[in-house]
Parts: C-alpha cells; sequence; structure tokens
C-alpha cells in the first residue's frame, strides 16, 4: 500500500456493498440480523427450515435413518419460489447428521443462508447439532 493510503478506502465500498444488499454470510439463527429485522420472505423460509427440522425430529430413529442422502422440495414464500433442501449424512463419529437448508439468491450468488441440522447418535438420543457440524452448510 502506497504511503498516505488509508485502507478504508477499499474496504468503504466493499461495507457498502454487504449493507446494500443485506448479505448475511453466516446466515440462519447465527445472522447479524434479528427476526424482527428480516424481510418477510426472509422470515418465511427462517419458519420453513425451523419448521421442517422439527417435523424430523420428531420421526422414529429407523425413519430417519431411512432418508436419503439428499432430497429437496419447492415452496414458495411470498410468491417466490424457492427450494429447500433436506441432507443426511454421516459425522466422523458415524452419527447421523439431518440438516434442512435453502438459500434465498438475491444478487450474482450472493444471499441468505439458512441452515439448522440436528444429530441422531447410536442410542437414538437427539441432539442440537453442533456448530462445527453445520459449517458445511452454512
Amino acid at each position: 500500500m502506497a504511503a498516505g493510503t488509508k485502507p478504508e478506502h477499499f474496504c468503504g465500498p466493499v461495507v457498502a456493498l454487504l449493507v446494500l444488499f443485506n448479505l448475511d454470510a453466516a446466515g440462519g439463527t447465527h445472522s447479524l440480523f434479528t427476526a424482527d429485522e428480516m424481510k418477510p420472505i426472509d422470515q418465511a423460509i427462517y419458519e420453513k427450515v425451523i419448521s421442517q427440522r422439527n417435523d424430523l425430529m420428531r420421526l422414529a430413529p429407523d425413519q430417519l435413518r431411512r432418508l436419503p442422502e439428499y432430497s429437496k422440495q419447492e415452496f414458495s414464500p411470498c410468491g417466490t419460489k424457492q427450494l429447500f433442501a433436506i441432507w443426511h449424512h454421516k459425522t466422523k463419529l458415524n452419527e447421523d447428521i439431518f440438516v434442512v437448508q435453502c438459500k434465498r439468491y438475491i444478487f450474482l450468488g450472493y444471499g441468505h443462508m439458512f441452515a439448522e441440522g440436528f444429530v441422531l447418535d447410536a442410542s437414538d438420543r437427539v441432539r442440537e447439532a453442533e456448530e462445527e457440524l453445520m459449517w458445511d452448510y452454512r
């Protein structure tokens, strides 16, 4: 960087772009925005992801383990078609992780990612998926 050049000259436009498009790199419940600040479409997607995760958590362990590795469904919050995915993978500890995920695209591939998951262990106990397990989905 040249002498006398301030780093904020570069950072300012980047920050402005992120604010302009209301981008949230973290997504989901770990958002910089509260539910009160969400746009109606984001709120509808968030509620669908939570609802679908809760529905899955109520299934019997044998039903959960029979779910495919990936499935998707279309829904239309606020009249806009969106896809949400249900992922079923094994963790490093050979536990089953289930994640409901939906990304609302905003601009040039950027958008809001919503993902909520849980783990089914070998003893058939269900727990919230740890943040580290969710990194690949958010």
